[in-house]
């Protein structure tokens, strides 16, 4: 029975720890039983260019003998380091490698569900609610002109016998907001493979999820490397799905590509292995993912004592199938073709553990995130028989399992309408403005005025109407309206306190949108207890804003409201009355406050400003 890691559970964690990698396996197999976390390491070591190579890793040697286990960043890069043709290639002084050095990491078995290694003070910080994220402007750095022009350069190169494939590759690019850690949860779901990733290291989040193995070393000195080249989309009709599996299998262009990397790295185990030990275990395996098929093979030899697990890694190093053959005269081409670095994108990932076993992967499917910046890369390999546009597909393939995630969503305004107009109609626009460009929308002011200006048409002027507008991400609108009681609602209005906390860096609390889940649920349960309201704090304790509505106390006859900051929309009507009274001040208050507060008030832009209570 394969049990998951309780990833849910350990979101909170993951969310405020400041370094940790997490090695998790996300589906069945007899070789990868356990998920590994490294976390508060008893020490991060760095490898730059230009460093003294074997000093660091004796210094590694060391290290594992004492009995920590390592967690290994490795980026493309530092193949540079071992190979004196690339000496133009390395920038001095560049991070290359990053070891976690830990005494106990956190190890999950997923056959029996038991945890070791965990600290008692990490119990606090398990399990919180999901945080949004978004990413908008999404798009290939190279477009598809551009990628033809670099695959005919290398077409010219294969015709001439200078390389028989070469691995061509590049980035997806958008902006990203939100929790990296959502969306690791998000696409662990969607892309349940034996090596997925999430490291955090100096404010960068990588999220891994790669099929491919790089190398594994057990006990015994055994070297398997299973090499990943070859893929046909998945589809839902089951006909279709077993004709592009059946194609994949048989695919002379695919087999070919395939043998070609297995004779690379049969020839590269060759070098670290016993004589006569090295043979395939495996050729031309099928293997199945949510949206691709995957054609694999194995190959394996014993490697001698005195072989150090780091010899296999330089050797090896970076894996085949993402350079091409010959690997030295393809890695010359990508550094041509290419523009940047690779970074961790088909670099390696992986942990050694104090009785020399080791395991690493290639991150292939992997994302950095770094501020605002969201990068994922992308790839195939070429050969004398590869077409462009197949070529150009299989990246898109590839990528489906990320770019189909980001959730759509609509931007928001609710207005009041009475005796002839739209109240604070200036405040409503100018936030949705804003709020487009911050998150990528396309915004037509006069279109937006004339729709409201039809709606209004049809109303009574005896009757005052509240009009929820929508507006979608290419700028489309539509909206409902509601004809308001006559009767005001009776104050003071009850309220009542979240059990949810948010976060201060969650981007959609600063902005009115239709992502709005948890608020949602708690006022639908707390109008059912009959409150009018339910209250949010976040999770440093700051009070913040209820779910349809600003918060305000009165305390030594000064009216107060949370400052922004905290993690709150800045309401048309709280906008409009801290200009219209600038007494008002916004300050950082807690839930102690709201509780000795002489009086409780809230506001929005349908009910204006009201007298409130709070019900414990």
């Amino acid at each position: 029975m394969f049990y998951p890691f309780d990833f849910k559970k350990w979101r909170n964690f993951f969310e405020t720890e400041e370094q940790y990698m997490l090695f998790e396996t996300l589906s069945a197999d007899e070789f990868r039983p356990l998920t590994y976390l490294f976390y508060r390491p008893e020490m991060n070591l760095v490898f730059k260019s230009g460093d003294d190579w074997q000093l660091f890793v004796e210094k590694l040697k060391d290290l594992r003998e004492k009995g920590f286990f390592l967690g290994i960043y490795a980026k493309y890069e530092l193949s540079f380091e071992f190979e004196e043709k690339f000496q133009h290639l390395r920038q001095k002084g560049s991070e290359l490698l990053r070891v976690m050095v830990c005494k106990n990491p956190l190890i999950f078995d997923h056959t029996s569900k038991k945890i070791s290694g965990a600290s008692k003070d990490i119990g606090h910080v398990l399990s919180s609610d999901e945080q949004e994220f978004f990413f908008s402007n999404l798009h290939l750095k190279v477009d598809q002109d551009a990628y033809e022009k670099k695959f005919l350069t290398l077409q010219k190169h294969l015709q001439e016998g200078r390389v028989y494939q070469v691995n061509l590759t590049d980035f997806w690019e958008a902006s990203f907001k939100g929790s990296a850690v959502s969306l690791y949860q998000n696409l662990r779901e969607r892309q349940p493979v034996g090596y997925a990733s999430l490291v955090k290291c100096e404010g960068v989040h990588t999220l891994s999820f790669s099929p491919e193995l790089f190398f594994r070393i057990n006990k015994k000195g055994k070297v398997v490397v299973r090499p990943m080249k070859g893929t046909a989309p998945r589809f839902s009709n089951r006909e279709e799905d077993a004709q592009s599996k059946h194609h994949l299998s048989n695919d002379l262009k695919n087999r070919s590509e395939n043998v070609m990397i297995v004779d690379l790295l049969r020839n590269d185990l060759g070098k670290i292995c016993k004589t006569g030990t090295v043979h395939l275990q495996s050729l031309f395996d099928i293997e199945p993912y949510r949206h691709v098929w995957q054609m694999t093979s194995s190959i394996a030899g014993f490697k001698s004592k005195e072989t150090s697990i780091w010899d296999v890694f330089q050797e090896l190093f970076p894996c085949g199938s993402v350079t091409g053959a010959p690997k030295i005269e393809s890695m010359k081409i990508i550094s041509e073709l290419e523009e940047g670095q690779r970074g961790i994108y088909t670099g390696a990932l992986g942990f050694i553990k104090p009785d020399n076993q080791a395991i690493f992967n290639v991150p292939i499917r992997t994302l950095t995130i770094k501020g605002d910046k969201l990068q994922m890369g992308v790839g195939s390999g070429v050969v004398n028989q590869s077409l462009c546009d197949q070529e150009y597909q299989e990246w898109l393939i590839k990528s489906h399992f990320f770019t189909e995630v980001s959730k759509p969503f609509d931007l928001l305004e609710t207005l009041r309408w009475e005796k002839g107009e739209y109240l604070l109609i200036d405040l409503h626009l100018t936030r949705m403005k804003e709020s487009s460009k911050v998150l990528g929308f396309s915004f037509d002011l006069e279109r937006i005025v004339n729709f409201l200006n039809s709606v209004s048409k049809e109303f009574d002027e005896r009757c005052a109407y509240k009009v929820r507008l929508k507006m979608n991400q290419k700028g489309m609108i539509k909206c409902k309206t509601q004809v308001l009681d006559k009767e005001e609602p009776s104050e003071p209005l009850k309220l009542k306190l979240s059990n949810h906390v948010i976060y201060d860096h969650n981007p959609f609390l600063y902005h009115k949108t239709s992502r709005r889940d948890l608020y949602k649920k708690e006022r639908s349960q707390a109008r059912k207890e009959g409150f009018f309201d339910v209250i949010f704090c976040n999770q440093n304790g700051l009070l913040c804003e209820g779910s349809i509505s600003n918060i305000y106390i009165e305390r030594e006859g000064e009216i107060l409201t949370p400052r922004q900051s905290a993690g709150l929309l800045n309401g048309v009507y709280r906008e409009y009355l801290i200009k219209e009274n600038p007494s008002i001040r916004e300050v950082l208050l807690v839930k102690k406050d709201l509780l000795t507060a002489k009086k409780i008030f809230v506001s929005n832009a349908v009910i204006g400003f009201k007298e409130a209570r709070l019900f414990l």
